[in-house]
């Protein structure tokens, strides 16, 4: 490596629910005997666990692993709520912290899954998810509980046009309707696209697709470069402090190396005595933790660059399964894989 070059290491973040009961029984039994003891009714008491994990570092914790980014939450109505975007972002804080104090000669990259609760976007930006109109409907607008009603309006920051001026989404002062929001086509119209005969949305569901663009006003609205270029809460948060944020798509676990963490740590977990005390499922996780090696992690990742490789070939999910196990000494997929019949054969 070049002199001044700084190190770029990954930490792949996930969050994974442990079981107070959650036991692997499996046992010979005489057939004259009675059957297992039955499983507790009910909910069982779960902690969840958050954390970040990389294969240079394991978990990520300080120098003396005094410090550490993993947050032990009891999920739930009735317990400490259910982990919202503004805990990711407290979580966050505390990771960038603990790098920058212990590890300040290397970059960084955070790298989430596609949650909604990542994905949440500062409430003065606009969005058109939904579609905007200057006419209110008289229903209530609930918070993140989903019972409090929400009684403060907070304002959209101003669009751009292509000159890079700005655009209030707003009728202003001088206006007959001053302070009004303007609707899709008032704002459209100022872009100076024609929305002659357009209808406001096609459907109810939302579900244009490209290649159409001009289909109806919320889909022409929509990928304006002013509502599609809209950072996350999470990516600003990181950027103001050097810190890069990015997001795996929708659906590839597989992806994610920290998943095998889990994995592997509930695994061990479910070997510990059976307990109902709160007190022993912190422990008895915090302990399950402990053994996921640095070794293990870094097999870990070694699996995922396989399908990382595998779909770079072009090759479907099930068959990048499969050629994972067959090659599993390798590094990255051999490079005749493509020509390996007996990829095909068993895939029938």
């Amino acid at each position: 490596m070049n002199a001044g070059t700084r190190c770029v290491i990954m930490w792949y973040h996930d969050k994974s629910t442990f079981y107070v009961h959650d036991r692997w029984i499996v046992y010979w039994q005489k057939t004259s005997r009675k059957g297992p003891k039955p499983k507790p009714k009910g909910k069982d008491v779960l902690l969840m666990v958050a954390d970040f994990v990389s294969a240079d570092y394991g978990w990520l914790t300080s120098l003396d692993s005094a410090e550490s980014a993993r947050v032990l939450f009891k999920a739930g109505k009735n317990c400490e709520g259910y982990f919202t975007n503004e805990n990711i972002l407290e979580q966050a804080k505390k990771a960038m912290n603990i790098l920058q104090c212990h590890y300040p000669n290397e970059d960084y990259i955070f790298i989430y899954n596609n949650a909604s609760t990542h994905l949440k976007r500062s409430p003065i930006f606009f969005s058109a998810k939904v579609p905007i109109t200057n006419r209110a409907t008289g229903k209530p607008v609930y918070g993140l509980d989903g019972q409090t009603a929400l009684t403060k309006k907070i304002p959209m920051a101003g669009a751009k046009f292509a000159d890079g001026s700005l655009q209030s989404l707003y009728f202003l002062f001088s206006h007959k309707r001053a302070g009004v929001f303007k609707s899709m086509k008032n704002i459209l119209q100022e872009h100076r696209i024609d929305v002659t005969g357009l209808r406001a949305q096609c459907d109810m569901d939302f579900k244009c697709e490209p290649p159409t663009l001009n289909c109806c006003c919320h889909w022409i609205l929509f990928n304006q470069p002013d509502f599609a270029k809209v950072k996350f809460c999470l990516e600003t948060h990181c950027e103001k402090q050097g810190f890069r944020a990015l997001f795996f798509p929708k659906f590839h676990c597989e992806l994610n190396p920290i998943e095998q963490c889990w994995r592997h740590s509930k695994h061990e977990y479910r070997m510990y005595p059976e307990s109902s005390l709160k007190a022993d499922l912190e422990c008895n996780v915090v302990k399950a933790l402990r053994t996921v090696s640095v070794i293990s992690i870094c097999r870990f990742f070694t699996c995922m660059w396989r399908f990382i490789d595998g779909y770079r070939y072009g090759l479907t999910g099930k068959v990048v399964a499969y050629a994972e196990k067959k090659y599993c000494g390798h590094r990255a997929l051999p490079r005749l894989i493509l020509k390996d019949s007996s990829l095909r054969v068993s895939l029938r």
